[in-house]
């Protein structure tokens, strides 16, 4: 721990403080952005392309507008002024890109709006969208990134000259000599299937337009709501001071409103131009065809193994599909990248390079979404390292203990800088909570049972708190900045305002403890507000694991100072040295003392109401402290083992049991921790077995509804068992560390080599995503035929 980002010790940091969000969350209080309803307030609908790629040759809106309860219909000609959206490469090897607001003279997409209409009800402006007419002239579908890349392929974009957007190459140590000096050299060739977030809450926004004042203010439900003014205040032709952002309560993004779309300006727009209130609120076929997608990627990946199992190099291509366009602020190669600025994991790898490519094609864009790039190439490696053992007949769990990285700071040769942790342990402690040895010792048995049950293990390092140092680690240059404000009121209330925002994470919770912890104070005492641009400090939002880095390191520094001001002034009221001044509980007294002394809510009458009696200096605003912090991130781990049975007939996976060891440092509250845990390896699942956004060869979607695309229910997630190590960061805010992504990161991987391991007897090896029923049988019906035509059968 460092300076005056400590946290001191206290009675709520690391206690199980039940989450003081729940009460309204469970009894339908809370406020969402359908919940906002404002004077006078219109409705927004919008075309959206039926085509994957064609030329619009004619927007026909008349017989729209004429529609009774029909406000207006635009198209981007009317937009004068408005857009592009900008997504800016931030490096060389990567492509810039402008995105119109509505469709240009082109789709690009299934879904893509080419036009928005506002009308006086959803009804209506469902309806009036039936009747604008397009006129298209369709053109060559790129289905597949191979296509994308083909000499000859149509060009999404002209002005990039051809559709390859990223082409990153990075290397570290001798590689050659590495595959030169191999005893084994074994490769993998997967594909990570194409998925979605899909929030409970879909997206939403509210423009409203104030003439009086030339100033716009927006209801969003974004995960970054000062970011996300900075991103769209130029597009909408405004300065950052005019323009304010609201953000309700968030029903979910896992990463999915991280992003700046078409709609996030294209309705504060429309609001300037009807001069009234105007709300959207994406309906689900919007969300599975229009919003974002996720993880589309290729993986050719190659390890070098020494004869006695020692690694000694590892390779990797990657091939992203981003779909039609970059998503700011994240650009459209952050899943390839993703996928290799981690590859050697948790393993001593001391010779290591990757290409990293994306090529565009027409399908929706790919955004962020929890366990970015690292699910997929934590996956194709874990099951690379199981082929691996199979190959060279070693147990997967000891050929990893081998070559497992000390739980020191290590420095990879590609770039990441792990600060230590307890990779050996966690996936020691993972497969004794598993009963791995058992479930080995019974396979056997169980086999001649008919009963294929299979245990996969997936040890992980994830990135956290995205900042300077990790951003710039994993290839994304520059600097984060982070603001956080405390004040107390007159009755020793305590507000902390952060510009952060709560999608599930508990803010209210965990923030308050931080701050009851750091001041002193009664938990009960404290309030967190979060979500409104235009009374919270800067922040630069809520994903990628950053939140209890960032709310640890800004508002722990807050908190020491306005601690450190309320003993000055408690040791003015009580006439004793600061030296002898505690804090505790929410009331300031002379050590040895504790009887004796002053609350929180005397300090400030004494300050507030006082007049000249404070003898101290209170110039600087005694009871309001700003502070900002750039942490410089840390990186989490952990392991994963799920045991799985497969029925050889039906095709059918049975998850049986998830054991999860997660050490993101410091814990501030257990509870919170584990729930996290829990839900990112539910989705982790979905990702493995059920979920898939497909397209037919002419680029139509076809998952565009909750019929077609499948997530996982509470009959698909096991009881998910979940073990604590605490290695505190040593450079981070009080030895905090992120985790939110572990569970999604980590579990795609440990269920496939759980498959992979139940099928062993046929010799199938599992090197896609999903796992549905009839790839199972494919699987199995092609390892048979293998094995039956193999010359030593």
């Amino acid at each position: 721990m460092t300076g005056d980002q400590d946290m001191p010790a206290g009675q709520y940091v690391g206690a199980r403080v039940v989450r003081s969000e729940d009460p309204r969350l469970l009894r339908g209080l809370a406020r969402y952005l359908d919940d906002v309803e404002l004077p006078r307030m219109l409705h927004a609908a919008f075309v959206r392309s039926p085509l994957a790629h064609a030329r619009v040759l004619q927007i026909n809106v008349e017989e729209a507008r004429r529609l009774p309860g029909v406000v207006g219909v635009f198209t981007l000609s009317d937009l004068v002024g408005i857009g592009p959206i900008h997504a800016v490469g931030p490096r060389p090897e990567v492509k810039s890109m402008a995105r119109a607001v509505l469709a240009d003279d082109k789709v690009r997409f299934v879904g893509e709006a080419v036009a928005v209409v506002v009308a006086s009800s959803r009804y209506i402006a469902e309806d009036a969208c039936e009747l604008v007419d397009v006129e298209y002239d369709e053109l060559p579908v790129i289905a597949n990134t191979r296509a994308s890349l083909a000499q000859g392929a149509a060009v999404l974009h002209e002005s990039l000259g051809d559709n390859r957007i990223a082409h990153i190459e990075r290397s570290g140590g001798d590689v050659e000599q590495a595959f030169a000096d191999a005893a084994h050299v074994v490769g993998i060739s997967f594909h990570h299937g194409r998925v979605g977030a899909l929030p409970l809450e879909t997206r939403g926004v509210i423009g409203d337009w104030d003439a009086g004042t030339a100033t716009m203010r927006v209801w969003n439900s974004t995960q970054m709501p000062h970011l996300l003014r900075a991103l769209t205040a130029a597009p909408l032709g405004l300065a950052e001071t005019k323009l304010e952002i609201t953000t309700p309560a968030v029903g979910g993004a896992f990463g999915l409103k991280a992003s700046v779309y078409p709609e996030d300006v294209v309705i504060p727009a429309v609001s300037r131009l009807v001069g009234r209130p105007v709300k959207w609120v994406e309906d689900r076929y919007e969300n599975l065809a229009a919003s974002s997608h996720a993880k589309e990627i290729d993986i050719d990946m190659e390890v070098a193994v020494a004869a006695d199992g020692t690694f000694l190099g590892m390779r990797a291509r990657t091939l992203s599909d981003p779909g039609a366009y970059s998503i700011p602020p994240f650009q459209a190669h952050h899943e390839s990248l993703g996928a290799v600025n981690c590859m050697t994991g948790v393993y001593d790898i001391r010779a290591a390079s990757y290409v990293s490519e994306t090529a565009l094609t027409n399908k929706a864009p790919l955004g962020v979404y929890r366990g970015v790039g690292w699910t997929a190439g934590q996956t194709a490696r874990e099951v690379l390292i199981d082929d691996v053992a199979r190959a060279i007949g070693r147990d997967p769990v000891e050929l990893r203990l081998q070559n497992c990285i000390p739980d020191d700071p290590y420095d990879t040769v590609i770039g990441p800088c792990y600060d230590g942790g307890s990779y050996r342990r966690s996936l020691e402690m993972a497969t004794e909570m598993a009963d791995y040895h058992g479930i080995r010792d019974r396979q056997a048995e169980q086999r001649k049972q008919g009963k294929y049950v299979g245990v996969g293990v997936s040890p992980y390092v994830e990135p956290t708190g995205f900042g300077a140092r990790v951003g710039t680690e994993l290839g994304y240059p520059g600097k984060y900045y982070d603001t956080a404000s405390i004040s107390i009121q007159a009755d020793g209330s305590i507000y902390v305002m952060s510009g952060l925002h709560s999608q599930g994470q508990s803010h209210e919770t965990t923030f308050a403890q931080l701050a009851a912890d750091g001041i002193g104070a009664r938990i009960e005492d404290i309030r967190i507000i979060q979500g409104d641009t235009k009374s919270t400090p800067y922040s630069g939002g809520t994903y990628a694991s950053r939140s209890a880095i960032i709310g640890a390191a800004t508002i722990g520094r807050a908190a020491g100072e306005m601690k450190r001001r309320l003993v000055a002034l408690a040791a003015d009221m009580l006439e004793a040295s600061v030296d002898d001044v505690e804090i505790s509980h929410g009331k300031a007294f002379v050590r040895g003392a504790p009887k004796l002394g002053k609350t929180i809510a005397e300090i400030a009458a004494y300050v507030y109401w006082g007049g000249g009696a404070a003898s101290v200096d209170l110039e600087e605003g005694a009871l309001s402290v700003v502070s900002s912090a750039a942490p410089p991130g840390s990186y989490s781990n952990g392991c994963v083992v799920a045991v799985v049975e497969v029925d050889i007939e039906t095709g059918k996976i049975q998850v049986e049991k998830v054991i999860s060891v997660e050490d993101c440092g410091t814990i501030l509250n257990p509870m919170v921790v584990e729930g996290q845990v829990a839900g990112a390896i539910a989705q982790g699942i979905g990702d493995a077995l059920l979920e898939e956004h497909s397209y037919s060869e002419d680029g139509v979607l076809m998952s565009a509804s909750l019929l077609d695309y499948l997530y996982p229910s509470t009959m698909e997630v096991p009881n998910i068992v979940v073990g604590h190590i605490e290695t505190p960061a040593p450079e981070g805010p009080g030895g905090v560390k992120g985790l939110g992504e572990s569970g999604t990161i980590a579990t795609p991987a440990a269920i496939l080599n759980a498959v992979a391991d139940a099928l062993s007897p046929f010799g199938v090896q599992v090197h896609s995503t999903p796992l549905g029923p009839s790839k199972i049988l494919d699987l199995i019906d092609s390892a048979r035929e293998a094995m039956a035509s193999s010359p030593q059968t």
